[in-house]
């Protein structure tokens, strides 16, 4: 079966791509800033979808992989 359906290695670099990060419960409101002005800008600017949990997880989503690092940059800048 594998000899048929080979495994790739690397995604395609037309693949959508969902990556995690961990950052501390009170950074959270930094991130999202007021009225969740600075997370709008995060998304606008990266060209990323983000949803952050309760507990600190954050989900960066984006057709590229410049978009997700843009966004983790500016994160944890």
């Amino acid at each position: 079966m594998v000899a048929a359906c080979p495994i790739s290695k690397e995604l395609s670099l037309y693949a959508p791509r969902i990556e995690t990060m961990q950052v501390k419960s009170n950074k959270i409101a930094t991130i999202i800033g007021p009225g969740g002005k600075q997370i709008r800008a995060i998304i606008e600017e990266a060209g990323v979808e983000i949803d952050i949990n309760d507990d600190g997880l954050i989900s960066i989503s984006s057709p590229n992989v410049s978009g997700i690092e843009k966004a983790k940059a500016i994160i944890n800048a």
